[in-house]
């Protein structure tokens, strides 16, 4: 994880890549963190 992370961050320079344990009951939903995320409000 911590490899694919720096990896990231090479790609999106001047942003914080922070990783997330999302843990068996975010995922048996399905999509995760994604799906819960997806819809944010502009503010």
């Amino acid at each position: 994880d911590n490899e694919m992370l720096a990896l990231l961050g090479e790609f999106i320079p001047g942003r914080d890549i922070v990783g997330l344990e999302i843990g068996e009951i975010l995922a048996r939903g399905g999509g995760g963190i994604h799906c819960i995320t997806q819809q944010v409000p502009a503010v």
